[in-house]
């Protein structure tokens, strides 16, 4: 395809200065808690909440080793490398996705100044209270990464609520460009103040937002080619985005709160349950051996952030649903980044190449989801 120039389309309009104020000062007044509090600092990304909570983190602790879970993105420990911490990694149990607490506990030492832990698809992390008790006894950070979690909780309190500070990636759930947001739960944290972001970087945003919804872009496609098609460089697929208007430092633009104050939010966490579920009553009545759910149930008051079901090779399959017209789903965290060895950690890799997932934000077809099965069916 042409490149495209971003330029050519925006750059001569500051969408941040459209709107008044009153429009979208109390834009997060109906976002579930904890998002709906005065502790949560908004940013462009969810990777720039990370950075700036690490930042002041490794300025209350002194030490500079994370503990971060083994399966993983690379995008949520870019942060902590750029803030100047060091990274040591910890099981995670490639059947259920919950954390491996006492791999944790052997990692913790005099040195470990935070532990990460995720809650994958929005699937609450079961251990997280006796991991919480464990690292405020040795004086570590819990940092709840919720990049996937968004209206959940566990035990009756939100997922957020746990960590000393926690991270969200609002664009992942909500429809709009960007936006992330870092809540800090520990009062001795200190309260980053992010800059306003650049109408240029909004407007890049606003572009590849609007081709995506357009069908311009292809959604599933790494993100570093979208961004070649429309003339930006961008050398570390899992560094800060817009490094060249402000990167990490960025916070959440006035347009995606002008957006975020009037999305019907309810209606979206109701559609994505029933769409999970859905998919578990077609797989449940069409068992497959080459394709199983990574979930068998929707717990009460998750938020699904995918359906993600387990294949022989992702990347394959993808290639041949691509090549036959249909985008039934696209692989998750195929790339094996390079922050620690993998071969300490082999079912995870191999867990890397296995995942593909089915959107719930919309429904794909039944005849669609059929095919999917006849194209994962290959030797």
């Amino acid at each position: 395809m042409k490149q495209l120039r971003t330029n050519e389309f925006y750059n001569e309009i500051e969408f941040e200065k459209i709107f008044p104020p009153q429009l979208y000062e109390n834009f997060n007044s109906e976002l579930p808690a904890p998002l709906n509090g005065r502790t949560t600092i908004f940013t462009l990304y969810g990777r720039n909440a990370l950075y700036l909570g690490a930042r002041e983190m490794l300025n209350l602790t002194k030490r500079n080793i994370v503990l971060v879970p083994a399966y993983s993105c690379g995008d949520e420990i870019a942060p902590f490398v750029a803030s100047g911490c060091r990274i040591k990694a910890y099981r995670v149990h490639p059947e259920t996705l919950q954390v491996d607490k006492k791999d944790i506990e052997q990692k913790l030492d005099q040195n470990v100044s935070a532990v990460l832990i995720t809650h994958y698809f929005g699937f609450p992390q079961k251990e997280i209270e006796i991991i919480k008790k464990i690292c405020g006894e040795r004086g570590v950070v819990l940092i709840e990464d919720c990049a996937h979690a968004f209206a959940g909780g566990f035990k009756n309190i939100p997922l957020g609520a746990f960590g000393d500070f926690s991270i969200f990636s609002l664009r992942k759930f909500l429809p709009i460009p960007h936006g992330g947001a870092l809540v800090i739960n520990n009062t001795k944290i200190n309260r980053p103040n992010p800059l306003p972001p650049p109408a240029t970087a909004v407007n890049l945003d606003l572009f590849l937002y609007s081709g995506y919804q357009a069908g311009i872009f292809t959604r599933g496609i790494n993100i570093q080619d979208t961004l070649d098609m429309v003339g930006v460089k961008q050398k570390d697929l899992h560094g800060p985005r817009l490094k060249e208007f402000g990167g990490y430092n960025l916070g959440l633009s006035n347009v995606a709160k002008v957006l975020i104050a009037f999305i019907a939010k309810q209606k979206l966490w109701t559609k994505r349950r029933s769409n999970f579920l859905y998919y578990l009553d077609f797989f449940e009545k069409n068992s497959h051996k080459s394709v199983q759910p990574l979930f068998e149930f929707l717990e009460k008051g998750v938020v699904p952030l995918f359906f993600p079901v387990l294949v022989n090779d992702s990347e394959e399959i993808y290639k041949r649903l691509r090549d036959k017209g249909l985008f039934a789903g696209q692989p998750f965290w195929s790339d094996s980044h390079t922050y620690f060895n993998w071969a300490d950690f082999s079912p995870l890799n191999e867990l890397k190449k296995k995942v593909m997932v089915l959107p719930v934000n919309h429904r794909v077809h039944y005849r669609d989801l059929k095919r999917f099965l006849e194209v994962s069916d290959y030797r």
